[in-house]
């Protein structure tokens, strides 16, 4: 974190920065870990199917990955 401009004059941000990093971890990580962990439905519609689906864990990511078809379905 920097100041840009300051009608102060120069002063060090760290402990500013030190005390916003402390708030997220206590108070916004938790709660978006909650959110997430609960999971979130993705809206879809009738003429989308998902195929041939992909993931792989890697070391700083996990990557998900599919095949889409959008069109409908013949009916025999």
């Amino acid at each position: 974190m920097e100041v840009k401009y300051s009608a102060f004059g120069r002063f060090d941000v760290s402990p500013i920065q030190q005390t916003l990093n402390f708030l997220a971890s206590l108070f916004l990580f938790p709660a978006a870990n909650a959110k997430l962990q609960a999971g979130f439905s993705l809206p879809l519609t009738r003429d989308i199917s998902f195929y041939d689906f992909i993931l792989q864990p890697y070391k700083n990511y996990l990557l998900l990955g599919a095949n889409i078809h959008y069109g409908l379905e013949s009916e025999n």
